[in-house]
């Protein structure tokens, strides 16, 4: 059992690393518009780019899941940790088209690993009379890290800066908590919380073939199917108001256009005249 020290060592570091991977989610909608502008984008191609951040990050759920669970759970977060700072940075330095995308696939690499480690790592560092607390935690610092990039971006515009100086800064902190979070995980925390729990198989078989047998048990589960599909409808509507809200309101309220005069006022302008 982790001592409480360890359990609220491991609860802190996977939650800045929620953080973290919340905000690698959310770095292209509020930088829409200058994309646009800069490497003149359309809203469909900017939906292609965001789309491919989902896409690279659905494919890897299984897969690093089986890694996490056979090789330990720091390699996986070590690996998200790190690629998705890079993917932040390609971000930051995107200047066409072509890298925007290759972009988002290293970003949806990155962000791919961080729940596969994250939920094991609680699990194992907390008793059931702590495992709630230490979920909200995780929940809330998720919530946070959504926030993250509108905030940059509106800080760097209101200083005059470019934004991408503020995605960039999200990638050097980014960097920055991967070596720290990684350093204490294996410094300090004991390996039954942090290493691998599955042996590779009853006859060493293969991660494809693990990965095959996984996807067969999962399907043969119908609950698990139908709370699957229901989640990926409702996130998918949830996913769609968080990335494009601001998009939508930027495009429908302009800052140049004038507004309408209220009738109350027309009527009084009339009678005065």
């Amino acid at each position: 059992m982790a001592s409480t020290s360890q359990s609220r060592l491991v609860v802190g570091l996977v939650g800045g690393s929620h953080v973290v991977n919340h905000a690698y989610f959310m770095l292209l909608p509020p930088v829409f518009g200058p994309l646009q502008a800069e490497l003149g984008l359309t809203d469909p191609q900017l939906g292609v780019a965001l789309g491919l951040v989902g896409v690279v990050v659905t494919a890897l759920q299984l897969p690093l899941g089986s890694v996490s669970d056979s090789r330990g759970r720091t390699p996986v977060l070590a690996l998200s940790l790190f690629v998705g700072a890079a993917g932040a940075a390609l971000t930051a330095t995107a200047g066409s088209y072509a890298q925007l995308l290759l972009a988002s696939v290293v970003v949806g690499v990155g962000i791919a690993g961080h729940h596969p480690a994250h939920y094991p790592l609680i699990g194992a560092a907390t008793t059931p009379a702590t495992r709630g607390r230490a979920y909200s935690v995780h929940g809330f610092t998720g919530a946070v890290g959504f926030a993250v990039p509108p905030a940059a971006v509106a800080a760097a515009s209101a200083l005059g800066l470019d934004w991408r100086l503020a995605i960039g800064a999200i990638a050097a902190v980014g960097a920055v908590y991967a070596v720290v979070a990684v350093g204490l995980l294996a410094a300090r925390v004991d390996d039954e919380i942090t290493g691998p729990t599955a042996t590779d198989g009853p006859s060493g078989e293969s991660l494809l073939v693990r990965a095959r047998r996984e996807l067969r048990e999962l399907v043969s589960a119908p609950p698990i199917v139908a709370l699957t599909v229901l989640w990926f409808v409702s996130s998918m509507a949830g996913w769609g108001i968080k990335q494009y809200t601001a998009s939508l309101l930027t495009g429908g309220y302009p800052s140049g256009r004038r507004r309408p005069t209220p009738p109350s006022r027309r009527c009084s302008s009339r009678a005065r005249s």
